[in-house]
């Protein structure tokens, strides 16, 4: 009677999604309109914080976090290390794709909601190959548009975590 109740109850969760789906598949990034070498950055002031970004040429994108500026040297040297991407590797809301197309930048990544994972679109506009502006951010759909201004600035960092992931097809 157990098994029966276990088996009936798993089914139920196996109708409900998960995640929402990304809006678009991942694709190589060939291009030269920014640097992939390093990490992308937007820093804040109340609190002193900076949230980070890494762009992957197989058009991978992960989220560094959102990192008290005092913590930098600690998580770069988890990035570096391997320490980061060992925590992150099985965190579905750290990882997206993104892709270019002329001087406009978008990228996708999941957030945590009620019930699922939702999926976002923040789209930008490229500045220079070191620096660009995310504008917008809204749903696969177009819904909740919402107005951004956050500039994105470049810092080389070699010794990137590894981009293969389970989420990002």
């Amino acid at each position: 009677m157990l098994f029966v109740i276990l088996v009936l109850s798993s089914c139920k969760g196996c109708k409900e999604k998960e995640s929402d789906e990304l809006c678009s598949k991942k694709t190589p990034y060939l291009g030269n309109d920014l640097r992939v070498d390093g990490y992308y950055y937007v820093d804040y002031d109340n609190p002193p914080g900076r949230k980070i970004i890494f762009l992957y040429r197989n058009g991978v994108m992960l989220y560094g976090s959102l990192i008290d500026l005092e913590e930098l040297s600690t998580y770069e040297e988890s990035y570096s290390n391997g320490g980061y991407y060992n925590a992150a590797r099985a965190n579905e809301n750290v990882w997206g794709n993104f892709r270019i197309a002329g001087s406009s930048i978008l990228y996708e990544k999941w957030y945590p909601s009620t019930n699922n994972q939702v999926a976002f679109i923040h789209e930008g506009e490229i500045l220079t190959d070191s620096t660009f502006r995310i504008i917008k951010t809204y749903r696969c759909d177009g819904s909740g548009p919402v107005a951004e201004n956050e500039l994105y600035q470049f810092k080389y960092f070699p010794t990137k975590p590894d981009s293969s992931n389970q989420f990002v097809k």
